[in-house]
């Protein structure tokens, strides 16, 4: 039995820049973490396939 190859890229995004207010296209506050507050490290990476966000990156707020 062959392997089995993906044509679709897919990637992991841990991109963030501490201090800014998330960005509710590909980022979420960790659950227990207040929405509203500004980031301050990634716990989760974005899962990107074929350039669409497939799971938003969770974001630790402070």
């Amino acid at each position: 039995m062959g392997r089995l190859v993906s044509l679709v890229p897919a990637s992991w995004d841990f991109a963030f820049i501490a201090g800014a207010p998330l960005d509710g296209t590909w980022q979420e506050p960790w659950p227990s973490c207040p929405a509203e507050r500004p980031g301050r490290f990634v716990v989760a990476p974005a899962y990107l396939v074929a350039e669409q966000v497939y799971a938003k990156q969770r974001v630790h707020t402070g």
